[in-house]
């Protein structure tokens, strides 16, 4: 649900901020391209470069990754193996998925 709020939001400030009907279809296929590029799968945030790091704190799906990952594997063998495939295990990062997903539905 939460994603159809958000993909009809980002339709609508496209419609807002675009002047005609053919910048709009310019700007949402970039949008486009640039979604599909950063949420094909979840990169560890160890492994991910400097330079992209941005990438990884903008997309909503890798907070709800952490999150879930948290809530599935909450023992002392659950955290280790998380730690051992780079996901973080800060309790703050667990409450951090569903306020990205909040957001995303706010804007």
């Amino acid at each position: 649900v939460l994603a159809c709020i958000y993909g009809d939001l980002l339709w609508q400030l496209t419609a807002l901020a675009t002047p005609n009907g053919s910048a709009r279809n310019l700007v949402g296929a970039l949008i486009v391209i640039a979604l599909q590029t950063m949420t094909g799968y979840t990169i560890p945030e160890a492994e991910i470069p400097p330079y992209f790091i941005w990438a990884y704190w903008v997309q909503p799906a890798s907070h709800v990754y952490v999150s879930m990952a948290q809530s599935e594997f909450d023992s002392e063998q659950g955290k280790a193996f998380l730690r051992s495939r780079g996901v973080s295990d800060a309790a703050w990062r667990s409450w951090l998925g569903p306020v990205a997903c909040g957001l995303a539905g706010l804007l």
